[in-house]
């Protein structure tokens, strides 16, 4: 059986482009993943600044009411249960 030197060149040059196909398709994959879980964690941040900022802005509105010395007592009683000397204070639970 005689092989040529065509034939096993013909045979060689497809299993090679066959071996490069395969390894750019890896590759793209491989790619594919990268962008997709970028774009998952691009989103996660985005959501996790909208609340952070929504945080922010209720602090602020918080730190804005407290400067009042009404509120700031209104807001001690409701959050500490504070109160002033000679009072009773009643806690309903409304569960």
């Amino acid at each position: 059986m005689k092989i040529s030197f065509k034939t096993i060149l013909q045979k060689t040059g497809l299993s090679i482009t066959i071996a490069v196909i395969l390894f750019t398709l890896f590759l793209i994959g491989r790619t594919c993943l990268t962008i997709i879980r970028t774009y998952a964690a691009i989103h996660r941040l985005k959501a996790e600044r909208e609340t952070y900022r929504q945080s922010i802005a209720e602090d602020s509105t918080l730190i804005q009411q407290l400067r009042y010395d009404a509120y700031l007592e209104q807001y001690a009683r409701e959050q500490y249960r504070m109160q002033r000397r000679d009072e009773q204070v009643y806690i309903i639970d409304e569960n």
